[in-house]
């Protein structure tokens, strides 16, 4: 399942690299809310070049999966980016998908195509 935010970034912290094989790169989003929040969010392996081309101050829009997992009895959460786009203010992100309408049902117009129960 697939989850959004949209605000501005606060913070960028610095990558970084676990072993040889894993990298990541937090980031926290403050929403435009009644009561705003500041949400940790993070990129990984090669999402972390999403964040090339941001900085401070950025209006975007992101979408992410939670990731929940146990260890040692405790258990952790994690807000994973896999799309990010810079928004103008006031503005909506560029929508490339469709939505699929819903079907509609008429009302027969005449009593003969109605059914009979």
């Amino acid at each position: 399942m697939s989850y959004e935010i949209q605000g501005s970034i606060v913070k960028i912290f610095d990558e970084q690299v676990f072993g040889e094989n894993f990298k990541k790169r937090e980031f926290v989003v403050k929403t435009k809310e009644d009561y705003p929040q500041e949400v940790k969010l993070e990129v990984t392996q090669k999402y972390v070049e999403l964040l090339e081309d941001y900085s401070e101050g950025d209006e975007v829009f992101v979408k992410f999966n939670i990731k929940g997992k146990e260890n040692k009895g405790n258990y952790y959460n994690n807000l994973s980016v896999w799309k990010i786009e810079k928004m103008k203010e006031g503005s909506e992100p560029a929508k490339k998908e469709t939505k699929k309408s819903k079907p509609s049902f008429n009302k027969p117009e005449s009593a003969s195509e109605d059914l009979p129960f």
